[in-house]
Formats: C-alpha cells, sequence, structure tokens
C-alpha cells in the first residue's frame, strides 16, 4: 500500500509505504491522539500526524496500488 500527497500543481509532496497491503478498506481518525490511520489488507496500517497531512502543500492524497 502506498499513500500519495499531491500539491496543487499535481506533484508528489509526499510517500508513505506499507508492504503487504494492496488497497485501503479503511480510515481512521483520532482526535485526540492527532493522527489518520490509513488501514489496508491483513491489517496493514500507514498511520500519519495531521501535521503531516495537513500542510499547506497538500492538496489530494490518493492510495496507490503495490
Amino acid at each position: 500500500m502506498t499513500i500519495v500527497a499531491y500539491n496543487s500543481a499535481g506533484n508528489i509532496v509526499h510517500q508513505w509505504y506499507k508492504e503487504g497491503a494492496r488497497y485501503i478498506w479503511q480510515i481512521t481518525v483520532d482526535e485526540i491522539a492527532k493522527t489518520v490511520t490509513f488501514w489496508g489488507q491483513s491489517n496493514n496500517k500507514i498511520c500519519m500526524s495531521w501535521n503531516e497531512l495537513l500542510t499547506n502543500e497538500i492538496n489530494t492524497v490518493l492510495n496507490m496500488r503495490c
């Protein structure tokens, strides 16, 4: 599973990778910990802070299949 963040110009700003997951089946938001978790198959997950996602650079976040 690869999560890709793009800016408004369509350029890749950041990528997060987790081996073994091919797709996202659930997204959970923890408001107390200020994190977003993308869950993939076999419970593989990518966890990131709101600060990683809520920057002025990031316009779109997509799941790219491995």
